[in-house]
This record gives structure tokens, C-alpha cells and sequence, in this order.
């Protein structure tokens, strides 16, 4: 799983900001360049790839106000594993996915 995953927030980040973390629900905002930079979004793989993560239980896209809003468990996935993923360094989000029960890893 982490590996598809790692590939997809890549090829995702440049076009998302991170606008708030926290109480289980996680806002990101995103440019309009993010549907050329990862074409899976359009068919929903990127959708299910995000919903694969451990502890995700559901996403709402608004296109209208450019947002992406992810509601999590955080007594299953740390909110530091958001921060991770779409704001430190390549070996960061692989370290964080890796941890994930079902990552690559030990989780």
C-alpha cells in the first residue's frame, strides 16, 4: 500500500496547502494544476488510495471551494502523520506510511 500511495501524495503535494489539523478532521486546499499532476483523481484512485489509510473514515471533495476535507481517527492515525506526509521531506511521508499497520513497515 505505501508505496501507491507515496507516489500518488508526490505527484499531489505541490498543489495542496495544508489549512488546518486537527479533532479528527484534516482541511487541505488545492490549485486546479492538481487534476493534470495526478490524472488517478478523475477515475477515484486517489480517492480510495486515501481511504485505504488506516484510521481515514471518509473524504469531502468541494470543487467549488477548492478543498479537500479528511475526517480521521486519531486515536488510530496521528495528526502528526498529516504533516508528515504533506509537508516534510519524501523520506518523511515514506517513514510515516511505513508505520501505518499494512505500510511496508513494522506498523
Amino acid at each position: 500500500m505505501s508505496g501507491e500511495i507515496l507516489q500518488t501524495l508526490m505527484a499531489l503535494r505541490a498543489h495542496l496547502e495544508l489549512r488546518g489539523n486537527g479533532d479528527g478532521v484534516v482541511e487541505l486546499g488545492f490549485d486546479l494544476g492538481i487534476l493534470a499532476a495526478a490524472p488517478e483523481i478523475a477515475g477515484g484512485e486517489a480517492k480510495q488510495q486515501l481511504l485505504d489509510i488506516p484510521g481515514v473514515e471518509g473524504l469531502q471533495l468541494s470543487l467549488i471551494s477548492r478543498s479537500l476535507v479528511i475526517r480521521y481517527d486519531p486515536a488510530r492515525l496521528d495528526p502528526g502523520f498529516w504533516d508528515a506526509v504533506l509537508t516534510g521531506s519524501e523520506d518523511e511521508a515514506r517513514a510515516a506510511l511505513e508505520a501505518l499497520p499494512g505500510g511496508d513497515g513494522e506498523g
